[in-house]
């Protein structure tokens, strides 16, 4: 009975240990509960006043200043702050999906190497690190951004890449590799990339009319005329018209006007050209004037110098109303004017201060030459009637 119990006794510590050594194995991997998790619980948002992002590009800075977001880079410019919200938003709820298991190589591999602070012009592969910033230079929160997880396309549609659908973070500077439902890819990296683009947003069916004028071109108005929804040159002769599909450019111009980028406030008129400006300017159905002066291209760049103004068309003074219908109608007019005036004189703050840098491309196709708004009423029948005729050819054979 001895040796049996000896034995039974033996075999049981075998046992206990193997259990053993395959917990510890499993205790040596991360915690199941991880899973799910926010990858930065303790974050809130609403204590961050800095974002930098440094990458293989540079590095790049939005802070908070007032409850206002800036790029210290480009001259304290606002900020896009649907861009600093939505990522604010997706670092705090941002949840690990999956422990990744990386060597060294596998971790270049999906770019999870630092970049540093201030580098620039890195050869390697390095991934994309961004800090949130608090009060007194804390650091809340630090994110090392590595590939995209790319979804394979569907059997559907075989030809078609895939897409982001998950990142590679790591949120201690590599040590710990998760894979995030979160796609981060499209986190602006470089400075410019940040500011608030749109400088004004005028819908094109808001346009009365146009001009264009300026040093060495002809001056050029649009108008619409009653009951039209289109723009027609003025100043016509008798036997030119309107080059209708040239007017859509030319009525949107400001619909999403942007800025490419922002220059220097201190930059001198003479350089920038706007001493001698072309201006476009657009008057809308309520009277707001929209003016935008362009000047010369800066040095080196596709960019012109612009500055933009608003302004409010006189009205004069209106006669003293007859009776309480017309009364009621005016006290209404003076409520609709005093919000145009406000809202002119916001932009005009908003606007005022700044030099604008846009696109050549896009400033051409604002501001072309009159004659090319013009088409000759012979040409354009000539041009009707010989495609007519190749539509619908006459025939000619005889009838037996």
């Amino acid at each position: 009975m001895k040796g049996k119990n000896l034995l039974i006794l033996i075999v049981l510590a075998i046992v206990l240990a193997a259990l053993a050594v395959k917990k510890e194995k499993v205790n040596t991997k991360s915690p199941p509960d991880v899973i799910g998790k926010q990858v930065f619980p303790d974050l809130a948002v609403d204590q961050v006043e800095k974002i930098t992002v440094y990458s293989g590009e540079g590095t790049a800075t939005v802070v908070r200043a007032d409850d206002i977001w800036t790029v210290p880079d480009r001259y304290n410019y606002p900020a896009d702050f649907s861009k600093v919200k939505d990522y604010l938003m997706k670092f705090s709820d941002m949840k690990i999906g999956q422990v990744m298991k990386l060597d060294d190589k596998q971790k270049t591999a999906m770019r999870i190497l630092s970049p540093g602070a201030g580098t620039s012009n890195i050869t390697k592969p390095v991934g994309t690190m961004v800090e949130l910033g608090g009060k007194g230079n804390a650091i809340l929160a630090s994110l090392l951004i590595g590939e995209a997880r790319m979804k394979k396309p569907g059997s559907d549609m075989p030809d078609y890449g895939g897409y982001p659908d998950g990142q590679y973070i790591s949120s201690d500077g590599g040590k710990n590799v998760y894979l995030v439902n979160t796609a981060l890819n499209e986190l602006p990296a470089n400075t410019k990339n940040w500011l608030d683009q749109e400088i004004l947003n005028v819908m094109s069916s808001d346009i009365r009319e146009i001009s264009i004028t300026g040093p060495g071109r002809k001056d050029t108005k649009l108008a619409k005329k009653k009951d039209s929804t289109s723009l027609e040159v003025e100043g016509l002769a008798t036997n030119e018209v309107t080059a209708a599909s040239k007017m859509y450019s030319i009525e949107s111009a400001l619909t999403y006007f942007k800025l490419d980028d922002i220059a220097d406030p201190s930059t001198k008129i003479e350089q920038s050209g706007l001493d001698k400006p072309v201006l476009f300017k657009a008057v809308t159905q309520k009277g707001e004037i929209f003016t935008v002066k362009i000047g010369k291209k800066k040095e080196s760049t596709d960019l012109l110098y612009c500055k933009v103004e608003a302004a409010l068309k006189d009205t004069g003074k209106q006669p003293e109303p007859k009776d309480e219908n017309e009364k009621k109608k005016a006290e209404q007019a003076t409520k609709e004017r005093k919000e145009l005036e406000d809202k002119i004189k916001s932009l005009n703050e908003k606007l005022s201060k700044w030099i604008y840098l846009v696109a050549s491309q896009k400033i051409d196709t604002m501001t072309p030459k009159r004659e090319t708004l013009i088409e000759k009423k012979e040409e354009k029948k000539k041009e009707e009637n010989k495609t007519t005729s190749e539509a619908s050819p006459v025939n000619t054979s005889t009838q037996k």
